[in-house]
């Protein structure tokens, strides 16, 4: 469908446009010396970046965040999907509406656990990939750092962090989904009024 391909076109060329971006912020995030200020950090990490790894390595986890542009569709039919099955389970309705908070969140959920492993794998690929003194890299792509996290942690290691993920992502989502039915039967409702 057109709006689903548009949806995906706009999120790709986002994530493009957007992740040397997310590779500094990650390495900004991963930077314990309190003694810096924000912009030091930025202008730290993005030096450290490109001497490590010249221009390619602002875009590390580049086909993982490519991937990850999909979720936001995967969400939305989820978000859709449960809305059919919460009205033909027939739970009863108050006037606050909360099927669409309770179906945003659960669309949250499922996007969460389908993509989590390839945004841990993202987070570490994006690290400092630096062993000790910048001589030995921790991992030589995706493929070493998806075999040794199953090696290594087995399968829990791929979700780390889920739990905080989830918590702050289910509130965020279920407001979401919320207020864009409100905004949404408003602004139909005003455009069928101007007709």
């Amino acid at each position: 469908d057109a709006v689903t391909r548009a949806s995906i076109e706009a999120s790709m060329l986002t994530t493009l446009v957007t992740q040397p971006i997310w590779v500094i912020k990650t390495r900004m995030l991963l930077n314990c010396n309190k003694r810096i200020s924000e912009f030091q950090n930025f202008k730290n990490q993005t030096s450290q970046i490109y001497q490590q790894h010249g221009f390619n390595g602002f875009l590390k986890g580049l086909q993982l965040s490519l991937v990850l542009s999909f979720s936001g569709v995967v969400q939305m039919y989820v978000y859709e999907g449960t809305k059919i099955l919460y009205d033909k389970l027939e739970i009863p309705r108050t006037p606050f509406e909360e099927k669409n908070f309770i179906c945003g969140s659960l669309s949250k959920v499922f996007s969460v656990l389908l993509s989590y492993p390839i945004t841990t794998m993202r987070t570490r690929i994006q690290q400092n990939q630096f062993v000790g003194e910048c001589v030995k890299q921790k991992y030589n792509g995706v493929g070493e750092l998806f075999l040794r996290t199953a090696k290594e942690e087995g399968f829990r290691g791929f979700y780390k962090g889920i739990s905080a993920n989830l918590m702050r992502g289910m509130g965020q989502k279920g407001i979401y989904f919320y207020f864009y039915e409100i905004f949404k039967d408003l602004l139909f409702q005003k455009k069928a009024e101007s007709l």
